[in-house]
């Protein structure tokens, strides 16, 4: 059927020359967009990796005082058990301030390992106690005991190597966060099963696994 001197198929052919133009430009605008976007996306999550790695460089150390101080290496002779009770205080505000950009697991388990660590909840207005063993960070001290740090430890004091297993733990989530979820490994090295090595709080009943 024609129209005037057009066919319909010449108009059809007219129209879909016409469109192409107008086509591509909101194609190339889509993807513009797309793009800002996907740049957008990559620049913050590279800030939040930075961010992330500014923290690990905080923590870590602190951590891994903690460890020789536990584990009677490195430098565990030179710290005292207000050193170590001061130490915890800022371990504490660290993940504090920093957990909105991690993941809970790792905010479980740096509460798992200062469970290990120490006795919590001895009373208002008390320090944590160090579930560490005495005597022996008595006679190891390079510096002048006080006898008031005698009653900074624990009467259930935790062999050292759940600490190794904590610290590691608390380690490989930290890692495992700057890493990003495409690099992580299929299994967990921090498994929650964790929570069972720590002292039960108050009202809480512990399951026997």
């Amino acid at each position: 059927m024609a129209a005037g001197n057009w066919t319909w198929l010449e108009l059809a052919k007219l129209l879909a020359q016409s469109f192409t133009p107008i086509a591509l430009v909101i194609l190339g605008l889509f993807v513009q967009r797309a793009l800002k976007r996907f740049e957008h996306k990559q620049w913050r999550n590279q800030k939040l990796i930075e961010r992330k790695l500014q923290v690990y460089d905080k923590l870590a150390p602190l951590f891994n005082t903690l460890l020789c101080y536990y584990t009677f290496v490195g430098t565990w002779k030179e710290h005292s058990p207000a050193d170590i009770i001061k130490l915890k205080r800022e371990i504490d505000g660290l993940v504090h301030l920093n957990k909105p950009l991690f993941e809970k697991e790792f905010s479980e388990a740096a509460e798992a390992f200062e469970a290990i660590c120490f006795e919590m909840y001895t009373g208002m207005g008390k320090d944590a106690r160090l579930r560490t063993f005495r005597n022996d960070h008595n006679e190891g001290y390079r510096g002048a005991w006080e006898a008031s740090w005698d009653e900074c430890y624990s009467n259930d004091p935790v062999d050292p190597p759940l600490v190794r297993i904590a610290y590691d733990r608390v380690i490989a989530a930290m890692v495992d966060e700057i890493r990003g979820p495409d690099q992580r490994p299929a299994a967990s090295p921090h498994p929650k099963t964790l929570w069972r090595f720590r002292p039960p709080r108050k009202g809480e009943v512990k399951v026997p696994t």
